[in-house]
């Protein structure tokens, strides 16, 4: 999919995509296609869900409920495989998984997360706010990060 993407699209999306599966399998092919082609690569566009949190029993639970019926679809459980961190026998993700997946922590851990899915190629982020505790007011807390973030760019 990504090769042909980088042959004939203007980009690729991942959704629930693992930082390490976007460098090692979807940039590269992505690359790939396009120099088949003959041309420039598409951008690489990636979900990145933020959870507020600093606690890891919090940000688990929210992680589930974030990924919740996508766990039961074969596609998300080869992409979860394939990146490395199959889903466990009870059919929920790993701890490392989620470490690797979801984006949480100190505000400064957020912002260096957010950073280098940048800095391994990613073009555009779709970044999705995931509840721990107060929906509310942990979407204020990313927006202001993301502010932050922006104008440090």
């Amino acid at each position: 999919m990504f090769k042909l993407a980088g042959e004939i699209s203007d980009g690729a999306m991942v959704s629930w995509g693992l930082l390490s599966y976007m460098k090692s399998v979807a940039l590269p092919a992505l690359q790939e296609g396009a120099a088949l082609a003959g041309r420039p690569t598409p951008a690489l566009i990636a979900s990145a869900p933020v959870i507020f949190s600093r606690d890891f029993a919090q940000v688990r639970q929210a992680a589930y409920q974030a990924l919740g019926r996508y766990l039961g679809m074969p596609v998300y459980q080869k992409l979860f495989a394939d990146a490395g961190f199959p889903l466990q026998t009870d059919g929920l993700p790993s701890d490392e998984l989620i470490k690797e997946m979801f984006i949480y922590g100190t505000e400064e851990t957020i912002i260096d997360r957010l950073a280098s899915m940048y800095e391994a190629g990613i073009n555009e982020l779709q970044i999705a706010v995931y509840p721990a505790q107060d929906p509310a007011y942990e979407e204020g807390a990313v927006m202001e990060l993301l502010g932050r973030f922006a104008r440090q760019a």
